[in-house]
């Protein structure tokens, strides 16, 4: 794994303090090397030789995907959870995370920070979540009419570096991982 640089405090949903540091940053390079490999792995490749491969069509790994990235952070609030779960807990868990902008989004990922964009279903089907990959840069989508960043994504499609509007029908928000601050 990558070099850990920044360290902040352990994850928790309610406001406690603990003094295990957790890294909130990881060294940018090593954060796209793993990341790349990470969005290719079999485990996501949706077959008939995988045992792992939903049933249901609409279904995809992209929880497990973020589970899995967010584990390298330290952050385990993820486990075992559907898409539009995370997407709650992202919303609704302000001592770990904060909602940032598509414009800063390629600026604070390229930093080796952890973004995850998500997108919570409002019929209860399945909603969709991604990471931000530390790429400074954004492109406009035609689709969406404004400029977006760039996205790691497992779902219809896995990719690395390719717009967020590819990931996502309709515009998701993104989460800044922040950890716990200090209490």
């Amino acid at each position: 794994m990558g070099k850990l640089l920044q360290g902040g405090n352990v994850p928790s949903q309610d406001p406690i303090q603990s003094p295990v540091p957790i890294p909130t940053k990881m060294n940018p390079f090593d954060y796209a090397v793993l990341l790349k490999k990470e969005v290719s792995a079999p485990k996501y490749i949706m077959t008939p030789d995988n045992p792992n491969t939903p049933q249901n069509e609409s279904a995809t790994y992209c929880n497990f995907f973020v589970t899995a990235v967010s584990h390298w952070f330290g952050y385990h609030g993820f486990d075992e959870k559907m898409a539009n779960a995370i997407v709650t807990i992202v919303e609704t868990s302000p001592y770990n995370w904060k909602m940032v902008t598509y414009a800063e989004a390629p600026k604070l990922a390229a930093k080796g920070y952890l973004l995850v964009a998500g997108w919570k279903n409002p019929t209860g089907e399945h909603g969709h979540v991604c990471i931000i990959p530390p790429i400074d840069r954004v492109e406009t989508s035609a689709s969406w009419g404004c400029e977006v960043p760039m996205a790691a994504n497992v779902g219809k499609s896995n990719f690395y570096e390719e717009r967020l509007s590819k990931a996502f029908t309709i515009k998701p928000t993104i989460y800044q991982y922040i950890g716990m601050p200090n209490v």
